[in-house]
């Protein structure tokens, strides 16, 4: 649709994407303001970070430690999803009298999800690398390859390389909007299905009906803007559906 395009320039001219530091600050960003389920955290991050760090030369590698290093560990430190819900359940059956009391005043104790995170920003703030990242930066800084050689990256090819539609017009919005949809929806979905009580719902639903949402908006938003006919989006649609089975297989 051109919205990733848009988003970028819109980041660019913010002074948002002026440097690798900045790109990495804003996926950290990124990464806490969606705290409700990992595995959407992830795609939200991936999302909106792949192409700022693309346009940076900053490696797929960097790129998957980031988003990795923030958008699990916070989840157990901001516990107001699934996590804090199951460990919450862990307490109870161990016979803790106030469960929830205990979770908060045990998470300054959950080292390795502050020490995860406190690394992660030292890695961006200070640029440095170490071990596999170091060789991946210097790949990028002297051969100009994102990707190793012989790379199989968990997303096909097709879908990750889609260049924006031709004649498309670039409009932050037109990402923005849709991925939006999907996080604000995750949360209804989550106090719906758990009856009233976000941490008590279904993860896997409210995920699914966020990804419903954000797509059936995009779809109605194309369509309207002449961008894209029904079919076209629904032909998209299927693409991605196909070239995201590997991680599907993976987390499944």
């Amino acid at each position: 649709s051109g919205g990733m395009n848009g988003f970028v320039k819109r980041v660019e001219e913010r002074g948002l994407a002026k440097s690798q530091r900045s790109v990495g600050l804003l996926t950290v960003a990124v990464s806490f303001g969606v705290f409700l389920e990992s595995n959407f955290s992830l795609l939200v991050s991936g999302s909106v970070a792949r192409p700022l760090f693309d346009k940076c030369r900053i490696s797929r590698e960097k790129l998957a430690y980031i988003i990795d290093a923030t958008c699990a560990p916070k989840l157990i430190l901001i516990p107001l999803n699934a996590w804090g819900a199951y460990v919450t359940g862990l307490l109870i059956t161990q016979g803790a009298a106030n469960a929830n009391t205990l979770l908060f005043a045990a998470l300054s104790l959950n080292f390795y999800a502050i020490l995860a995170i406190a690394l992660a920003l030292f890695v961006v703030v200070t640029g440095w690398n170490f071990g596999p990242m170091r060789d991946a930066e210097r790949r990028v800084a002297e051969e100009g390859k994102l990707l190793r050689d012989g790379a199989a990256p968990l997303v096909a090819e097709e879908v990750s390389t889609t260049q924006a539609k031709a004649g498309a017009p670039q409009r932050a919005m037109n990402m923005v909007i849709p991925i939006l949809a999907m996080v604000i929806t995750v949360p209804i979905v989550l106090w719906m299905t758990g009856d009233g009580s976000i941490p008590n719902g279904s993860g896997s639903q409210a995920v699914l009906w966020g990804v419903i949402v954000g797509l059936l908006l995009a779809v109605v938003m194309y369509r309207l803007q002449g961008i894209m006919t029904i079919k076209e989006s629904t032909d998209y649609l299927i693409k991605g559906v196909q070239g995201l089975i590997p991680v599907v297989i993976v987390l499944s």
